[in-house]
């Protein structure tokens, strides 16, 4: 009798999984699914589960527990960047989309208050000569680049940039440049590609200015002109362009090397020293920026051997860049020095690419004993602290009221306009008159800030909410004004605000002086 056997084939299956092989394998991995590994296996399993659980929160969307560290409970984020994109804790694209919708947002604001208030205009040389021009920025936005670009035709003169850091919501920057024109140049503002500034419509805080220092005429004699603009820049720049000048075991004298103007050669780049060539009144200013955290920054201007201003500050964890400006009117003899330091043990920082930390001055009126000098009108006074820390340093305010702010120490006051016991300048002939100032502060968490006035009306503001991750900041700002006889200028600190002086060194300064006298119209 013959047996025939007959396979019964399905998908997938091998031919030689026979009952003999399946119970193999089953024996096989009898031990992995019992006994004390299998157990202890699910165990942690399930610990593992519920520690998840519990950093995730339930599944109701109730809080997680919290986690401390040494008594401390740790904070816990939904969201956080990396390389630029936003990553929240449900893994979706919204917190990023909605970040980036609101960031575009900002910029078309920003941009509309630009367009409105023509700070795209442009200025046109009427006559060949030597101009100045500056400026001030602001913004108010975290985390974004900021920034803009004086230019000359279509080639850029100078840059104010920094990325705003989280820690750091508001900021000012200002710089300066003397610029040699021809007939028709044009000198302008730019917003750089993704950059964003603030503006304000009730109050002028983002400004541009400039007038004609020497118009110029071959006939003429030029021996009296003198002015400079020259940047600093780095001796071991990165892969941008951008390095550090310090810290240095001793005081260095910075040589400003790249000259943009030197009208009468009297600024030597080679060693950064300016040497007045006649006796006279001069304004100088200069701009300094860092980029570096956690470390001293900061510059002096002096006249020979001595201190004349100082911006200084510790750059905050928060704060990862700064710009600080200031400006003084100084009476010079022959062959005086004037020239920036870096003090021992602090940096700052320059760009190979772009003139960002700058050094600027002119000669405004030479002395000579047998002419007229009742038209010229010039001061600088610094602001000093009724009480101070052993380091010099004092606030002054808030108080409940607005005050006018005195700045008793006058460097300067020729013509005598200005009244140190009052801080009121009052203009003794009619004519177009340049102030500047700048402020700083080193609280946190603060409103800090001042106006200059004109008679009873706001002129300019520089405000700002001092960050806790920002303790320190400097602000500057300019104006031309035309004023008449009997005008008053002053500097005023707004109810509750708040700002910082020195007794030792002159940071907090406001100065103005006469550029052009007008006519005083008679009746027929």
């Amino acid at each position: 009798m013959e047996v025939v056997k007959h396979f019964q084939q399905v998908p997938n299956e091998k031919t030689w999984m026979t009952s003999e092989v399946k119970a193999l394998i089953r024996k096989r991995n009898t031990p992995f699914k019992s006994g004390d590994l299998y157990s202890s296996a699910r165990a942690d399993l399930r610990r593992d589960e519920r520690a998840y659980t519990g950093l995730q929160g339930d599944r109701r969307g109730n809080d997680p527990q919290p986690i401390y560290i040494n008594g401390d409970p740790v904070e816990r984020v939904h969201s956080f960047k990396n390389l630029g994109i936003l990553i929240s804790d449900d893994l979706t694209w919204t917190a990023n989309t909605n970040a980036n919708i609101k960031k575009a947002t900002q910029r078309l604001h920003f941009l509309r208050i630009l367009r409105k208030n023509s700070l795209n205009s442009v200025f046109t040389a009427p006559v060949k000569g030597v101009y100045f021009f500056t400026f001030t920025t602001y913004s108010w936005v975290a985390e974004a680049d900021i920034g803009v670009k004086l230019m000359k035709n279509n080639e850029e003169v100078l840059l104010v940039w920094e990325w705003q850091d989280k820690g750091d919501n508001e900021d000012y920057a200002s710089n300066s440049v003397l610029l040699e024109l021809e007939v028709d140049d044009k000198v302008y503002m730019r917003l750089p590609k993704g950059y964003q500034v603030a503006a304000s419509k009730n109050s002028n805080i983002h400004t541009f200015s400039g007038f004609l220092l020497y118009p110029f005429h071959n006939s003429e004699d030029q021996s009296r002109e003198v002015a400079f603009t020259a940047a600093l820049q780095p001796s071991s720049p990165d892969d941008s362009g951008f390095g550090r000048i310090g810290p240095f075991g001793t005081e260095i004298t910075l040589e400003y090397g790249k000259v943009l103007t030197n009208v009468g050669r009297a600024y030597d780049s080679n060693i950064g020293v300016f040497t007045a060539p006649v006796k006279g009144v001069y304004f100088f200013t200069f701009t300094t920026y860092s980029w570096v955290r956690e470390e001293v920054i900061g510059v002096k201007l002096m006249k020979n051997n001595e201190e004349v201003l100082l911006v200084w500050e510790w750059q905050d964890k928060g704060d990862n860049e700064d710009y600080a400006s200031n400006s003084v009117l100084l009476e010079l003899e022959v062959d005086d020095k004037v020239y920036m330091r870096l003090p021992k043990g602090y940096q700052v920082a320059a760009s190979k690419n772009s003139n960002i930390h700058t050094f600027s001055g002119f000669l405004l009126y030479p002395f000579h004993d047998s002419e007229d000098q009742s038209r010229e009108v010039a001061f600088t006074a610094a602001l000093q602290p009724s009480s101070w820390d052993n380091g010099g340093f004092g606030r002054i305010g808030p108080f409940d009221i607005e005050i006018t702010l005195v700045h008793g120490k006058a460097l300067t006051n020729v013509g005598g306009a200005y009244d140190s016991n009052i801080g009121v300048f009052t203009a003794p002939v009619k004519g177009v008159y340049f102030f500047t100032f700048t402020t700083y502060s080193w609280v946190a968490e603060a409103d800090i800030g001042v106006k200059l006035m004109k008679n009873n009306e706001e002129v300019l503001l520089v405000w700002e909410w001092q960050d806790k991750g920002d303790n320190e900041d400097y602000a500057s700002n300019s104006v031309l004004l035309e004023l008449e006889v009997g005008d008053r200028v002053y500097m005023r600190l707004p109810k509750g605000y708040q700002v910082a002086a020195s007794i030792k060194s002159n940071i907090h300064t406001f100065s103005g002086f006469l550029l052009y006298s007008t006519p005083t119209s008679t009746p027929q």
